[in-house]
């Protein structure tokens, strides 16, 4: 029998992220042949108030892993299950992408140590871009 088994998170390489980064902001200015800038800045909305920072399957100004971030500028980001994450804020036109390999069942039950470390680069990116 087959067994039944699901994935969520963040599936990708540095390249391809950044690349949706750069659609996402390009699109974020003005109309695309993607998206128009008014889907994008929807993004940056709660999508589902009761989850209060998720914007469809994303979240946005979650200082739990955006650090400085996701405190002080509107920023969207996705995390995943091995402790990847991106996060880009628009404003800024400043964005990030972190790849690890921290997978189940090495890592730590608590999310903490990783988001932890999340936030620090978000702090970095921050100081960088000003």
């Amino acid at each position: 029998l087959p067994k039944k088994t699901g994935a969520a998170g963040l599936f990708s390489n540095v390249p391809d992220i950044l690349k949706v980064i750069d659609v996402l902001q390009g699109c974020y200015g003005g109309e695309s042949d993607y998206l128009s800038s008014h889907s994008v800045k929807s993004l940056l909305k709660n999508q589902i108030p009761q989850l209060a920072t998720t914007s469809l399957g994303m979240e946005f100004k979650e200082p739990r892993f955006m650090g400085a971030m996701g405190n002080q500028l509107e920023t969207l980001g996705k995390t995943g299950f091995t402790g990847c994450h991106w996060q880009w804020a628009p404003e800024r036109a400043l964005g990030l992408v972190f790849l690890s390999n921290y997978p189940w069942p090495r890592r730590l039950k608590s999310a903490q140590p990783i988001n932890a470390m999340r936030s620090q680069l978000g702090d970095c990116a921050m100081d960088c871009s000003i």
